[in-house]
């Protein structure tokens, strides 16, 4: 069996050590912010999705497997150490779903990883003025992220603020739409805008899924909804306009 064909054990090891402490660092920081557990524990997912995106972009193995593996081991652990060190008692459907939860992440991390790699497309300059759904949905993954870290661990830097809310939120498009700029071979600037925008309404669709299942009336407000999309739009292409022009700048000066 081929090297890209076979399952590095090593990247999963790394995998599930990188998982576990990222996820529990997100947990900790954010629980101690916020002084509850369902959105720390809501936080503490990325790092799962982060792991595979390592594992995707750095692996040379069969990186899906390797992430979703990866995923489901620390998942375990993660609740584990929730169980004995944070005192969360977890119902029994959430420990049979623990596993499958941190497959799916992985799983889901490891194709942006792949993506932002360029495994799954090749890079050409005929397809420079392509659009790939491909990259539009990585993107969308990598902005939604961005935005969630970015916005709540330096959220107690700027007291809450709204204009530092704001801040966060148009550095996470600008980091977002830079690595498609600089990595994706299609029409960088096309693919940013749109997965900044549905990054808004994947993250306004979570948000009012978990008030609505607190028992939150919670509803989103169009004025707020449309802000968000300027800012996406924006700074989306911004960032993805520099990345490009660096992308191309090293194509020439390797040509």
């Amino acid at each position: 069996m081929s090297k890209e064909n076979s399952i590095n054990w090593k990247w999963v090891g790394a995998g599930t050590v990188v998982a576990v402490v990222l996820s529990n660092i997100l947990f900790f920081v954010t629980k101690e912010t916020f002084g509850t557990f369902y959105l720390p524990a809501f936080l503490a997912l990325f790092g799962f999705v982060v792991m595979g995106v390592i594992i995707g972009y750095f692996s040379d193995g069969v990186t899906i497997k390797e992430a979703a593996i990866a995923g489901a081991i620390s998942m375990v652990l993660t609740v584990l150490v929730w169980r004995f060190v944070f005192d969360y008692y977890p119902p029994v459907g959430q420990l049979v779903l623990a596993p499958v939860l941190g497959f799916v992440l992985g799983l889901v991390g490891a194709w942006v990883g792949e993506e932002m790699q360029g495994s799954l497309e090749e890079n050409d300059k005929a397809m420079s003025l392509v659009v790939f759904p491909g990259w539009i949905i990585a993107g969308t993954v990598f902005a939604y992220i961005s935005n969630n870290l970015l916005v709540f661990l330096t959220a107690p830097l700027f007291d809450y603020s709204d204009l530092g809310v704001r801040v966060s939120y148009s550095i996470s498009f600008l980091i977002a739409s830079f690595v498609i700029g600089y990595k994706s071979p299609g029409t960088t600037v096309v693919e940013s805008v749109i997965a900044g925008v549905f990054a808004v309404m994947l993250s306004n669709f979570v948000l009012f899924v978990n008030l609505y299942m607190r028992g939150s009336s919670f509803a989103p407000q169009f004025e707020l909804v449309a802000t968000d999309v300027l800012y996406a739009v924006l700074f989306s292409f911004v960032g993805a306009y520099v990345g490009e022009k660096i992308q191309h700048s090293k194509k020439r000066i390797s040509s």
